[in-house]
């Protein structure tokens, strides 16, 4: 509601969402601890949903990967991709991103990457291009070009997003 409340400032409505966020927060139960028993009685409940199919993974799309996570991500896990710079970490989270958003909401913050650099990517991914092809294309070239209108295509099934602001504090990348 505070998101389409155009009624209201911008930062008034995030102030008015913080405060939210905090009561919820405040209301959380205090005591985490659960024993052993009490856990597995809970946890007979996940067993069976999973067993009737209502809780599933989402696969990456990259089948090794998938293999060793026993068939991709659960709903609410944080994953983080690290290594060193220039050893894929975008590309690997796009490919990833993007596959998943064939069949549900993606959104990507990069704070390194403008959107040209992520559409050029994207465009390599799905259109199975060279990224140096993308990045320096050859005029005499069609079949880049044909693949390129195929990626370009294959972007209006997915439900994608990006965001390209840099230099956001935790808060910031938080209300987004």
């Amino acid at each position: 509601d505070l998101a389409h409340d155009t009624s209201r400032g911008i930062d008034e409505r995030l102030d008015a969402a913080q405060a939210a966020l905090a009561k919820l927060e405040s209301a959380a139960t205090q005591d985490e601890w659960v024993g052993a028993h009490a856990a597995m009685i809970r946890h007979i409940d996940v067993l069976e949903a999973r067993e009737a199919g209502k809780l599933q993974r989402w696969a990456t799309g990259l089948a090794d990967l998938d293999r060793l996570l026993d068939s991709g991500f659960c709903p609410g896990d944080l994953v983080i991709i690290g290594a060193r710079p220039s050893h894929g970490k975008t590309a690997m989270g796009m490919s990833i991103g993007l596959s998943m958003a064939r069949q549900r909401p993606v959104a990507m913050l990069s704070m390194e990457m403008s959107h040209v650099q992520l559409n050029d990517r994207i465009t390599a991914i799905l259109g199975r291009v060279p990224l140096p092809e993308v990045i320096r294309p050859n005029g005499n070239n069609t079949e880049m070009w044909g693949r390129v209108v195929d990626a370009t295509e294959q972007a209006k099934l997915l439900q994608w997003s990006a965001c390209d602001t840099p230099g956001l504090n935790i808060n910031q990348v938080r209300a987004k």
